[in-house]
């Protein structure tokens, strides 16, 4: 039962040494909706938040504002910005 769970936690551990902020922020997204599904809201808004620091990086890394706002209207990205501040 807690084989997805360990799996995408330790999925995210090359990040650490290794960003990769274009992936890394999937990661702690699927994590986030697994938490979500086993009624951990705690522990998904920590890691809907861990995603979207990442994202908001990326836009900002994004200097066209019509690109960046089209990063913004994808749907994950819109999930993570919402879920991540959700109470």
């Amino acid at each position: 039962h807690n084989t997805a769970e360990e799996e995408l936690t330790r999925s995210l551990e090359p990040f650490a040494a290794h960003p990769m902020p274009l992936i890394e922020w999937r990661h702690h997204a699927a994590l986030a909706r697994l938490l979500a599904s086993r009624r951990r809201p705690a522990a998904a808004r920590e890691s809907f938040a861990r995603a979207e620091v990442l994202v908001q990086g990326l836009a900002a890394s994004i200097h066209d504002p019509a690109l960046r706002d089209m990063f913004l209207q994808i749907r994950s990205v819109r999930e993570v910005l919402a879920r991540a501040t959700a109470t």
